[in-house]
């Protein structure tokens, strides 16, 4: 089980220190905050912090997928 975390977990969090925007996770954040969520605490939020971080996973995957298709050697010029 070790090792599938490592294999899954590495590219993740390699994809989302990037850098890049980020405006989805932040934008849901607002969100949560608008319908009365204090983010402050973070054990009773972590499903608002969970659910705005797989944004930015899910956005990652579509990129990576449009790029498999189009048969793209890079992105941006990275």
């Amino acid at each position: 089980m070790e090792s599938i975390n490592k294999a899954t977990g590495e590219p993740i969090y390699d994809l989302l220190e990037r850098g890049g925007k980020q405006w989805r996770p932040l934008l849901g954040m607002m969100f949560a905050e608008v319908f009365g969520r204090d983010l402050v605490d973070y054990e009773a939020n972590k499903d608002v912090y969970f659910s705005c971080g797989l944004t930015e996973i899910v956005h990652n995957g579509s990129l990576m997928i449009d790029d498999i298709e189009d048969g793209s050697k890079m992105r941006r010029g990275d």
